[in-house]
């Protein structure tokens, strides 16, 4: 999670992811802190859910398997279009 103030480890938090079916709320700690280079003064912050269960464990782990193909293609579709605005064609 990004913030542009830093919570210092072991603050207590709550997490709402919203889906289609509805928001998942879950509580956590902050694990670690850390400045994002490049970040306009943004900390990433690492986090522990709180009170896990097999029950959020499988829509948990299947947002977060969703995000993470989003992110990718996001950045796959990124490098082509820079390279060729250094290669100087558009």
């Amino acid at each position: 999670m990004e913030l542009t103030k830093r919570m210092p480890p072991s603050t207590a938090v709550a997490v709402e992811i919203r889906t289609g079916i509805g928001p998942i709320r879950l509580e956590a700690k902050v694990l670690w802190t850390r400045r994002v280079a490049h970040g306009a003064g943004l900390v990433r912050h690492g986090l522990c859910l709180a009170n896990r269960s097999e029950l959020l464990d499988l829509p948990v782990g299947v947002l977060l398997g969703q995000w993470l193909k989003q992110r990718a293609k996001r950045e796959s579709g990124l490098a082509p279009r820079a390279r060729n605005r250094v290669g100087g064609t558009a």
